[in-house]
């Protein structure tokens, strides 16, 4: 399949507005081909390029899982690791005793977080959808990153791990499926085990072996389009670089 083919399945949800435009990209049997659809923005007169850079956000998730399952392949961490080997302020972990309780009603943890613990998202800390959480609450207000990215608003590593550490678990580590936060786990680790920052951990493990020469964590400007998000009222401007 050709990638004009491809955005043809995509053209229906420009057209509803679901979103503003696409890029998509195929490889096949070496041959590679790219297509746009759409504007940069909702109605917006400006074409989508094939060398637009998006945001991808949750899609950073399997990327740092591959460059730590090619760190596991190294010998450098392994999977039953404890994170406290590499990140000892999240040693001695308490557990709330119900999830919609005091964040101050807590028991010990029955063991460590493991670095599979992180890779399936079953640290004992995420997202809440199902009943109100105090702990999570305080997680929002201490600015560990619940929602859209921004990148602008997030405290260095060390002080996002320090926030972190002085919450309790909701459960029991390896028990429940919790979205989101054991990536930001994650990536700290990957970084002390390496004494590498992450984005050049990332760009020399895995974006330049695979040429992946427009993503990381900075993008540039002139490639770099707006930002949406879903509301209520349809698409939402998140951030336009394009303002900064």
């Amino acid at each position: 399949m050709e990638a004009l083919q491809l955005i043809e399945t995509i053209r229906p949800m420009v057209d509803d507005g679901e979103v503003p435009g696409a890029v998509v990209g195929v490889v096949d049997h070496g041959r590679t081909s790219v297509a746009a659809v759409g504007t940069t923005e909702p109605g917006g007169a400006t074409a989508m390029t094939r060398d637009a850079v998006m945001r991808i956000s949750s899609n950073t998730k399997p990327l740092v899982a591959a460059v730590a399952l090619l760190l596991v392949q190294d010998g450098v961490l392994n999977l039953d690791d404890a994170v406290e080997r590499f990140v000892p302020e999240l040693a001695d972990r308490r557990v709330l005793r119900r999830i919609d309780g005091h964040p101050m009603d807590t028991v010990p943890a029955q063991r460590s977080i493991t670095i599979e613990d992180l890779l399936t998202m079953r640290m004992g800390f995420g997202f809440v959808p199902e009943s109100a959480c105090p702990a999570m609450k305080d997680a929002e207000k201490a600015g560990l990153g619940f929602g859209p990215p921004d990148p602008s608003a997030m405290p260095s590593p060390d002080e996002w791990l320090a926030r972190f550490a002085r919450l309790p678990l909701l459960e029991q580590p390896g028990t429940t499926w919790r979205y989101d936060l054991a990536f930001g786990v994650l990536g700290i680790v990957l970084a002390r085990a390496t004494g590498q920052s992450l984005d050049v951990l990332m760009r020399e493990r895995l974006f330049t072996p695979l040429a992946m020469s427009q993503t990381g964590f900075v993008a540039p400007p002139q490639h770099l389009v707006p930002a949406f998000a879903q509301s209520e009222d349809g698409l939402m401007l998140f951030d336009n670089i394009l303002e900064m």
